[in-house]
C-alpha cells in the first residue's frame, strides 16, 4: 500500500515487509509451538485433558486468527512514529522512528523478496489445496456410500443426548459400511458418520456421546484450523507434531467427559467398543484433519480412560491460561521489535552507504553551515501541527525566494527529519535550519528531492527553513517534522 509522507508518496509493504512479516509471525509460531509441544508432559501432570485441550484452542486461535494481525500492527507501529491530524491535505502524516528495508530498495532490489514471498505462496496453495481436495473427494464418496440412520433406538438415545449436552439442533448420524469408527464431520453444519456395525446399546450410548461432545465443542472446526496452520506455514515441522498432538489430547478430552462419573464397567465396555473399531481398508488413513483419528493413538486413550486418577489443577489451569495470555502477545511485540530494529540496522549501516549516492544523485552529502546577517525568510503557505512530542510543518506552493516553514524550540538530541520535492526534478535548492546568531545549518540537492535528518545538539529556537537556488522558480512540497 502506500502512506502519504506529507506530500510524499512512499511504497511501503513492499515485498521485503511482507515477507519480514511472514517471518515475524513464523518466528512467534515456531517458539510458542516448540515451548509448548516441549512441555506437553509437565502439562499432562498438572493439568486434565479438558484443561490441556482448551489451551491448545486459545493456542490455535491466536495463531490463525490473532497474531497475523497483530503482527502487522506491531511492525507497523515499529516502523512509523506518531501520527498527524488528517488536516494536512488528504491524509495523516507518518515519520518514520525506524527505516524499513523497503525504504531504501527498489523493484529490482525488491525481486529476491517478492521471489520468497512467491516460494511460500506457492507450498501453501499446494498444501492447503492438496488437503481440502483430499479431504473433499473423502467426504463426498462417504456421503455417497452412507445413508441417514433409520435406527429407531440410536436416534432416540442421540435426541437425549442432545438435550443433557445443550446442543441446539440435532446432529444428522449417516450410517456407512466403510467407516470402522465413528466420527464427526463439519465446521459449521456437523454430521456423524457411523460404521455398519452390531452394538450393545450401552456401548452404543457411551460412544455416541463421545461424538456429539465433538459436535458441541465444534472440534471438527479447531482440527481444520490447526491443518490450515499447518499449511500456512509449511516450512515449520514442529507444527505437524502440534497437530498430532492436538487430534490425540482432544479425543482424550471428550472421553473424559464421556466417561465422566461412570463406573468401571461402563469404562471397560466404552474401550472394548474402541479397540473394536478399527479403519478398514485404509479408506480415511490420510483424513486425519477430517475425522481426528490415527491409529497410533488408541493405545494412549485406552491406558488414559482407564487411569482414574483425577487431576483438580484449578489454580495451575488459570496460572497457566494468564502466562499464555500474557506470553502470546508479549513474544510478538518481542519478535516484531527484534524485526524493525533489525531492519533498521541493515538500512542504516549496510544500504544507506551502499545507495545514498544513487539515490540522492548530486545532493552535497554533508550537512553546510555558513553565518548570514540579512537572511530573509517569508512564512510559507502552508500548515504547522505542534503535539506533545512531535511538531510537523508543511509547504505546497511555488517558492522563488527562501522560505520559512516555521520556528521550533528544540532539545539537544531531537532531531528534524526533512523530506521535500521540487519540480522540475532538475531544481537545486537547500533545506534546513538558521539559529538566533544568524548560522545556518543545511544540506543542498540538485535533482529536485532531499530527505535528510539533522541531529540538533545545542537546544534552542530554531527557524526551518527551504530555498531555491540559481535564481529559479520551483514548485516546492513536503515536510518538516521535529521529533
Amino acid at each position: 500500500m502506500t502512506l502519504n509522507l506529507g506530500n510524499l508518496w512512499i511504497e511501503l509493504w513492499n515485498g521485503s515487509d511482507a515477507v519480514l512479516w511472514l517471518l515475524t509471525s513464523a518466528l512467534v509460531n515456531g517458539l510458542l509451538v516448540f515451548l509448548l509441544y516441549r512441555g506437553r508432559h509437565s502439562l499432562e501432570l498438572l493439568l486434565s485433558a479438558k484443561q490441556v485441550d482448551l489451551l491448545l484452542k486459545f493456542l490455535i486461535l491466536y495463531l490463525v486468527c490473532a497474531l497475523p494481525v497483530v503482527s502487522m500492527v506491531f511492525l507497523y507501529r515499529g516502523v512509523f512514529g506518531y501520527v498527524g491530524p488528517p488536516e494536512f491535505g488528504d491524509g495523516f502524516i507518518h515519520t518514520y522512528k525506524r527505516y524499513p528495508i523497503s525504504f531504501s530498495t527498489n523493484y529490482r532490489e525488491q525481486m529476491g523478496f517478492w521471489l520468497t514471498l512467491s516460494v511460500w505462496l506457492a507450498g501453501f496453495l499446494v498444501c492447503i489445496i492438496r488437503s481440502c481436495r483430499r479431504d473433499r473427494s473423502v467426504l463426498r464418496e462417504l456421503r455417497a456410500l452412507s445413508d441417514l440412520c433409520g435406527d429407531r433406538d440410536m436416534l432416540d438415545s442421540a435426541e437425549e443426548l442432545s438435550r443433557e449436552l445443550g446442543l441446539k439442533r440435532t446432529v444428522p448420524i449417516k450410517v456407512s459400511g466403510v467407516v470402522g469408527t465413528p466420527f464427526a464431520v463439519g465446521c459449521f453444519r456437523q454430521e456423524i458418520f457411523w460404521p455398519q456395525k452390531e452394538q450393545g446399546a450401552e456401548e452404543l450410548r457411551l460412544v455416541l456421546c463421545h461424538e456429539l461432545i465433538h459436535c458441541r465443542r465444534r472440534d471438527p472446526l479447531y482440527r481444520k484450523m490447526i491443518f490450515w496452520l499447518c499449511s500456512m506455514y509449511w516450512f515449520l515441522p514442529y507444527l505437524k507434531r502440534l497437530a498430532e498432538y492436538y487430534t490425540d489430547i482432544n479425543e482424550m478430552s471428550c472421553d473424559d467427559e464421556a466417561l465422566e462419573r461412570r463406573s468401571h464397567k461402563e469404562r471397560y465396555l466404552y474401550a472394548k467398543a474402541l479397540a473394536d473399531m478399527v479403519l478398514e481398508d485404509g479408506f480415511l488413513e490420510h483424513a486425519v484433519s477430517m475425522t481426528g483419528h490415527t491409529e497410533s493413538q488408541l493405545e494412549r486413550r485406552l491406558k488414559h480412560m482407564m487411569n482414574k486418577k483425577t487431576k483438580a489443577g484449578k489454580v495451575a489451569f488459570a496460572m497457566m491460561t494468564a502466562a499464555l495470555l500474557l506470553f502470546c502477545p508479549l513474544t510478538t511485540l518481542a519478535a516484531s521489535e527484534g524485526m524493525c530494529s533489525l531492519q533498521d540496522v541493515i538500512v542504516r549501516e549496510v544500504l544507506f552507504e551502499d545507495h545514498e549516492e544513487v539515490m540522492n544523485g548530486g545532493n552535497t552529502l554533508t550537512e553546510e553551515t555558513d553565518v548570514v546577517e540579512d537572511f530573509e525568510l517569508t512564512p510559507a503557505k502552508g500548515e504547522v501541527w505542534q503535539g506533545e512530542r512531535m511538531s510537523v510543518s508543511t509547504i505546497k506552493e511555488e517558492i522563488s525566494s527562501a522560505k520559512s516553514m516555521g520556528s521550533v524550540t528544540v532539545s539537544a538530541g531531537d532531531e528534524i527529519y526533512f523530506a521535500l520535492k521540487g519540480d522540475p526534478s532538475s531544481v537545486s535548492f537547500r533545506a534546513g535550519y538558521i539559529n538566533s546568531s544568524h548560522k545556518r545549518t543545511y544540506v543542498t540537492t540538485t535533482n529536485g528531492t532531499r530527505t535528510h535528518t539533522f541531529t540538533i545538539t545545542k537546544a534552542g529556537t530554531y527557524e526551518l527553513f527551504v530555498e531555491p537556488l540559481n535564481n529559479r522558480t520551483v514548485y516546492m512540497e513536503g515536510t518538516a517534522t521535529v521529533m
